[in-house]
């Protein structure tokens, strides 16, 4: 297909706006490559034409504190088109493509920074465009744009210029923005404004991410909660008090109250409810114990799934919290369905898997396994999923010994020593690694082996407390199995390195779980592990969403407090 053909049918069926898809990969490296190529002019004929998904992609395209003349003039005649998501799509892409600047000149009208058209355009652009372009540039439009469009005769642009004028202001300054706010929002609120944004985070992030002002978010939350306002502006107070409760801990207690008669109010309740539910919600997920195992019923429903020979991923997973006994009534059939498999060629990870998950009782599908794992080492095929059954089935898969012993990998070691009980696999790998720390993770797993089958020599201790003296390495896991070797001769040691990881996000669940389990042992991380507890600030993080950061920070206090417990316990 030309350039054009395969364009337009990426722009019809959607694949030009999905990220990873390939057709979207190759419009922005032909963009980039020739600004002025094939693929550039048939976009923006399509964009001319009011194709929103063509005018959607010209914003994207442009890299940021970049512009593109071309996609913005013309995605400026849009802002006057008869849709209003064609309207919005537009103002989003001149604000891009054209910049703050152009941005600006639109909304002010000021005809000596427009072209002709486009002072025609800003002078009948309504309401929903207009504030569709406010929204998108309204991070980098300059202090005195900002000042200006405060004055604006439409309430919904100058909401959105105070909210961005609140960011950058001065301390000093904000209780002045604040009340024009406060006064804009009860105008905003009895229009039918077509702002976007989350006002009440927007104006919450000012007083979580510029200044720590806990209680200030508390009083603002009341005021716009308050049963004297309208419907909308305590809607703003819900974002406010979701904001706080993302940030501090004791959020919740204090605004769960004021939200709750918003549950009587029809326009609120789902947005109240939503609220309300989000403090169970996270500690429901925060709790370090494992799923209950499933149900009979549910266990009867996975086997007959097995039996039918689906074995999907849910499923897979569903498997791992049976208890392997209970799957020992399909290990036939499975082993049955596997063969069937293996003859055909098809893919068999799933099936293995899954006898792997019946550990010992999967015995009789060892023959099978075995002469499957003898084909891969010939075919220089996968093996691990092979590996990991047999180390699963245990003592049982001794014929597989041979196949094993061909195999140079800590896993193949690791399955050795569980088949046959004898250590020597383990040792003789570990004292086959390169000199340093690397390969980790081969080491620990290796060390941690050795550990549960007899203990480490003077050699292999030596060998832990070298990798535990080096900085940069997880020192959890480390210290972990230093503490398993050693006992109280390390506990202060140990106690206090893992101590520094508590804070945490990725660490510190199992730097607080190992300070539990060493109990009195740890003292020497009481402050740090107190610290935790004590903060009213939610631990930092980095997750994709505020809801898993909530999680994590209601799981590390958890796990702290119980910590504490076992610290403080008596002998």
């Amino acid at each position: 297909m030309s350039a054009p053909t395969w364009l337009d049918a990426a722009l019809t069926n959607g694949t030009a706006l999905t990220p990873g898809a390939p057709e979207r990969s190759e419009i922005f490296d032909a963009v980039r490559a020739a600004p002025e190529g094939a693929v550039a002019r048939r976009l923006l004929a399509r964009a001319a034409e009011g194709d929103r998904t063509a005018l959607t992609l010209l914003g994207e395209l442009v890299p940021w504190s970049e512009t593109w003349h071309a996609a913005a003039t013309v995605a400026v005649p849009h802002l006057l088109h008869d849709d209003p998501g064609t309207r919005r799509t537009a103002a989003v892409t001149v604000a891009r493509a054209g910049g703050p600047d152009l941005a600006a000149a639109l909304l002010l009208r000021d005809a000596g920074r427009l072209v002709p058209e486009a002072a025609g355009v800003a002078r009948e652009a309504g309401t929903v465009a207009r504030t569709a372009l406010a929204e998108a540039a309204s991070w980098r439009f300059t202090a005195d744009d900002l000042a200006a469009l405060r004055r604006d005769p439409d309430p919904s642009v100058r909401l959105v210029a105070a909210l961005s004028a609140l960011h950058g202001a001065a301390p000093e300054e904000r209780p002045a923005i604040e009340d024009a706010l406060r006064a804009d929002l009860r105008l905003w609120a009895e229009t039918d404004s077509p702002v976007r944004q989350d006002v009440g985070a927007r104006w919450a992030a000012v007083h979580i991410y510029r200044e720590d002002r806990e209680e200030h978010c508390y009083a603002l939350a009341a005021e716009l909660l308050a049963a004297d306002q309208p419907p909308r502006v305590r809607e703003v107070g819900v974002e406010v008090a979701r904001a706080a409760f993302h940030t501090w801990r004791a959020a919740f207690e204090r605004l769960a109250p004021l939200v709750h008669p918003l549950l009587d109010v029809p326009e609120l309740r789902d947005r109240a409810a939503g609220f309300l539910e989000l403090h169970s919600d996270a500690i429901r997920q925060a709790a370090d114990v494992p799923p209950p195992p499933p149900d009979a019923e549910a266990v009867r429903d996975l086997l007959d799934k097995l039996r039918d020979g689906v074995v999907t991923r849910d499923v897979s997973f569903a498997l791992r919290r049976v208890p392997p006994e209970a799957l020992a009534p399909v290990v036939p059939v499975l082993t049955e369905r596997l063969l069937v498999a293996f003859r055909r060629g098809d893919d068999t990870r799933g099936l293995v898997d899954a006898l792997g998950l019946a550990g010992p009782a999967a015995a009789p599908a060892v023959p099978l396994l075995r002469a499957m794992l003898a084909v891969a080492l010939d075919d220089g095929g996968d093996t691990s999923g092979l590996v990991e059954a047999f180390r699963r089935i245990g003592p049982a898969a001794a014929p597989a010994v041979p196949l094993l012993r061909r195999l140079d990998t800590a896993a193949a070691a690791i399955t050795l020593v569980e088949v046959t009980g004898d250590r020597r696999w383990a040792e003789e790998m570990l004292n086959a690694l390169p000199d340093g720390p690397r390969p980790l993770r081969t080491r620990l797993r290796l060390l941690e082996r050795l550990l549960d089958h007899g203990g480490l020599d003077d050699g292999q201790e030596r060998m832990l407390r070298e990798l535990f003296a080096r900085s940069g390495l997880p020192h959890v896991r480390v210290a972990r199995l230093l503490w398993r070797h050693a006992g109280a001769a390390v506990a202060e040691e140990v106690a206090t390195a893992v101590a520094g990881h508590i804070g945490d996000e990725y660490l510190g669940p199992e730097a607080l779980r190992l300070i539990a389990e060493m109990g009195p042992s740890a003292r020497a991380a009481l402050p740090q592990v107190e610290a935790v507890i004590e903060r009213r600030r939610r631990l930092p993080s980095n997750m994709p969403s505020a809801e898993q950061e909530t999680v994590a920070d209601e799981r590390q206090l958890a796990l702290a407090r119980r910590a504490r417990a076992r610290i403080l316990a008596e002998g």
